[in-house]
């Protein structure tokens, strides 16, 4: 189907040509023709002519009450926007991802927060500074060959390896602490709980023209974020103090709080 651009085009053509013929044949019928049959013809033409003359005369007039042409399709007022998560289709992708709903959180407990809080704190905790680092050391993670790579700092990572209460004391002298710390990171990265939460950020994000999950950016996003929340355990503890599931857990779920007040 024409568009009203294409239409307007095609009309003004036709009616032009029509105009040129017309004239034309004006023209002819000015030259003296005195056989009979000859002056039929010829004013048949010019009876022709006159037709086409009153159509493009018509062609010409209808064309200036066509409706402006819509503004194409990649204007930039027309661009299609990408369609933004809604908060139920938010929480359904994390909750996949993570693969069921975290125990610890009551059903529907989400839904009654300040949702755009929840969403900027436990964004603020994948990008923030350790703390206590003085805002000088990172979580640091790359994608090498397919494997996800911990940026280590062997100074900063003791400090969680010592809390740790799942690492058995005798492997502190043994074991190297880039290692341990490695260790204590994925353990509780791998908490339902701590998924669910740290995937929210991400799954706010995904729309229709954004739909290539990889699973490696998702589980950065949950260590980069659990990272930060056993540093800052580390730095609430007590002298002698060791952090185990509850206390993460509780730490967690104060976050969730937060976004309450």
């Amino acid at each position: 189907m024409q568009s009203p651009a294409e239409r307007r085009h095609s009309m003004r053509g036709a009616g032009t040509l029509c105009l040129i013929f017309s004239f034309l044949l004006g023209l002819l019928a000015l030259l003296p023709h005195y056989a009979p049959t000859i002056r039929i013809i010829f004013w048949s033409l010019v009876l022709g002519a006159v037709i086409l003359l009153v159509v493009g005369l018509w062609s010409l007039a209808s064309v200036r009450h066509l409706p402006a042409s819509p503004e194409p399709a990649n204007s930039p007022d027309l661009a299609k926007k990408p369609v933004e998560a809604s908060k139920a289709e938010i929480i359904e992708l994390a909750q996949k991802m993570a693969g069921g709903w975290p125990v610890e959180l009551l059903p529907g407990v989400i839904e009654k927060i300040d949702f755009e809080k929840l969403l900027s704190i436990f964004t603020r905790y994948q990008n923030m500074a350790h703390p206590g680092s003085g805002g000088s050391v990172f979580p640091q993670y790359k994608i090498v060959s397919g494997t996800v790579a911990r940026v280590c700092d062997p100074l900063q990572d003791i400090k969680i390896v010592m809390k740790a209460a799942h690492i058995q004391r005798s492997r502190l002298l043994r074991d190297d602490t880039v290692r341990l710390a490695w260790e204590v990171i994925q353990y509780y990265a791998g908490i339902r709980l701590a998924k669910f939460l740290f995937f929210l950020p991400r799954a706010s994000k995904m729309n229709e023209e954004r739909n290539i999950i990889l699973m490696e950016d998702w589980y950065i996003d949950v260590l980069k974020g659990i990272e930060n929340v056993l540093f800052e355990i580390y730095e609430e503890l007590g002298e002698g103090q060791l952090f185990a599931d509850e206390i993460v857990i509780e730490k967690l779920i104060g976050l969730v709080k937060a976004a309450q007040q």
